[in-house]
């Protein structure tokens, strides 16, 4: 059950304090269960800061601009500020946090803090409005308050203290329908944008590139209604309004699409998400328009983080998270760019129209997928083996797959064993695939023993529907209560996939090598899988398909393994799919050095590489000691 907190603030601002606090706790029926009352302490210091960290921010990605990064990254005026380090950015970022949980742990408040603690189960969803009419509270990053490291499950909104309810003239649907705007692009890349929202799958979906207003008008207009409006493009706000650049010649406010979403609300629209810049304004005009709920970015967004934020929003959305868990995720998820894009992770930030608490997007009820999938799976093959997936990926023409299945069960040309270095197939995976193909496979095991760990054997599957079996050495058979290595792990893998292209197969089936009787950590056997496969993908390959299979007897076992095996693979690819993008950006410096000095670039760029290879050592020796 989702518990929702309303902390109204009354009349007040940063610089006078806030007098009056009212928190309300509701259940998700809408009814109130508790009221407190409090008040903060002036802080006009806070406000300060706040300037300081916008001043900042801009100044800092200008020069980003002026190194030339390939994009530009949005259209902000110039600032006075010209002598600014990432260092002195990340200090102030730590001021902030400290100094605004001081104000928080304030007496007068603290009582309200204690109070719902008390009331409030960590493990269950709660969202925390912020109901104030303040607007630098509004640009404030209330993700900071510590209150929600202790609930996992929370995440914070904004609301005005003015709103209505709607009258709803919803038709019914059968699939959510998407209105996606892609408006002026000069200088930013939205077609990422366009292919993630394509490949949301069972969803009415209309695209307008570059619309005219009265395209616009006509479209929110629809009879059919919309459940989402999507809108990639330029934006900004401006005396307290937002903007949006729908094409090169034309921009709108809210204000000039009042009626026609007015007429879009009352038909069912929910959700309006603007990955665009500088979108407080839209917000605020958009909440006096009593739409349920709006996303928008704080501040001038870079490209590539709003890119990720789309890809990991969906993806947790469409794991039938609610839109406040999904942003939460998200938002956290971008911490990993932090370090290239400063700031980037404060960025996100949800409004909540409080008469329509109840009303929330599920993606998942409109979209026939498997519960933990990848955002990856929206993809227009909707034909293959979905039974019992947990996680999807594409790399180039290759389909990855983890799957909660026996693995003899798999229509595969090569099942993987997880053996001994004798081939004694005497327990776990390898027993159960003994027994099902058949114990003329240990007759030919016997003859192929004893191998090297980490070596690989090949026989054929016997009475199974594969062609071969691979038996993998990932234990010492006289060193029983050694725990192999992750280094075994990645050694038979890449050998297997090896072999697998030199019998021209088109697919192939991993357990979770070790993982058994071997006692290796699940997440430790999922890298070193992983690993291995990425590097094999990056040439061309004749596998089609890979599977890493799940499998226990006992179900509390399962449930472990699978959370933990899965999130390691979907931790790796996007680390990986990071160290990728620095390439690419490691690219960018060799042209533009060698324009002008070679000694001078190839220095930059041995450096770059030897710490590139530095950080990814260092997370497989945090894994290995794990």
């Amino acid at each position: 059950m989702t518990k929702l907190v309303v902390l109204n603030l009354g009349a007040g601002n940063l610089n006078n304090g806030f007098p009056h606090i009212i928190a309300r706790l509701r259940a998700n029926q809408g009814t109130i269960e508790q009221q407190f009352v409090g008040s903060l302490p002036p802080a006009p210091e806070l406000e300060n800061l706040n300037h300081q960290w916008q001043s900042l921010y801009y100044a800092l990605h200008q020069r980003f601009d002026v190194a030339k990064r390939r994009l530009r990254l949005f259209e902000v005026e110039t600032q006075e500020i010209t002598n600014v380090s990432v260092v002195t950015f990340q200090e102030l970022c730590q001021e902030i946090e400290i100094k605004f949980n001081l104000w928080l742990d304030s007496s007068s408040f603290s009582k309200i803090d204690r109070k719902l603690r008390t009331k409030l189960d960590p493990n269950e969803e709660i969202q925390i409005i912020i109901e104030t009419s303040d607007r630098t509270l509004h640009r404030f990053p209330w993700h900071l308050w510590h209150f929600l490291e202790d609930y996992q499950q929370a995440e914070i909104g904004l609301s005005n203290p003015e709103y209505s309810p709607i009258n709803l003239e919803k038709k019914p649907r059968n699939k959510i329908r998407i209105l996606t705007i892609l408006g002026h692009s000069e200088g930013i890349n939205i077609k990422a944008d366009k292919t993630l929202i394509e490949q949301i799958n069972n969803a009415d979906i209309e695209f307008l590139v570059e619309p005219k207003s009265t395209e616009f008008h006509q479209k929110l207009w629809d009879e059919k209604g919309w459940d989402i409006l999507f809108f990639a493009g330029h934006s900004h706000t401006k005396d307290n309004k937002g903007i949006i650049f729908i094409n090169p010649q034309e921009k709108l406010t809210i204000v000039e699409l009042k009626n026609a979403l007015n007429k879009a609300i009352k038909q069912g629209l929910q959700l309006a998400i603007f990955n665009s810049c500088d979108g407080i304004g839209l917000a605020e005009e958009l909440s006096k328009l009593n739409l349920p709920q709006i996303i928008v970015m704080r501040e001038g967004v870079p490209d590539l983080i709003a890119q990720e934020f789309l890809k990991y929003f969906l993806s947790a959305l469409q794991q039938n998270k609610s839109v406040f868990n999904s942003l939460r995720e998200a938002r956290e998820r971008l911490q990993a760019w932090d370090k290239d894009f400063p700031g980037g992770s404060w960025l996100p930030m949800i409004c909540q129209n409080l008469s329509t608490f109840n009303l929330e997007v599920k993606l998942q009820e409109s979209l026939k997928v498997f519960p933990n999938l990848s955002v990856d799976f929206w993809h227009e093959n909707n034909e293959m083996d979905l039974e019992d997936t947990i996680f999807y990926k594409k790399i180039h023409e290759t389909n990855l797959f983890v799957k909660v299945t026996d693995i003899t069960r798999l229509n595969v040309d090569i099942i993987v064993s997880s053996d001994d270095n004798y081939l004694t197939m005497g327990g776990g995976v390898s027993g159960t695939i003994l027994r099902k193909a058949g114990k003329n496979i240990r007759e030919e095991t016997r003859k192929l023993a004893p191998i090297k760990l980490g070596d690989v054997a090949i026989t054929n599957a016997g009475n199974l529907s594969a062609k071969y079996i691979f038996h993998g050495a990932v234990l010492d058979y006289q060193l029983k209560y050694q725990k192999p290595n992750i280094k075994v792990i990645q050694e038979v893998t890449k050998k297997s996939l090896k072999l697998a292209e030199s019998v021209n197969a088109k697919s192939i089936a991993f357990p979770a090598l070790a993982t058994g009787k071997g006692g290796l950590a699940p997440e430790q056997s999922a890298l070193g899988i992983i690993m291995e496969i990425i590097k094999a993908l990056k040439f061309s390959t004749p596998l089609q398909t890979i599977i890493i299979s799940i499998y226990a007897e006992k179900s509390n076992y399962i449930k472990i393994i699978k959370s933990r095996f899965s999130n390691q693979i979907s931790h790796f690819i996007d680390l990986y799919q990071q160290m990728e993008t620095r390439y690419e950006l490691l690219e960018d410096l060799e042209n533009i050095f060698n324009n002008y000095n070679i000694e001078l670039a190839a220095d930059i760029i041995y450096k770059y590489q030897k710490k590139l290879k530095e950080i990814m050592d260092n997370y497989m020796i945090n894994i290995d000691n794990k």
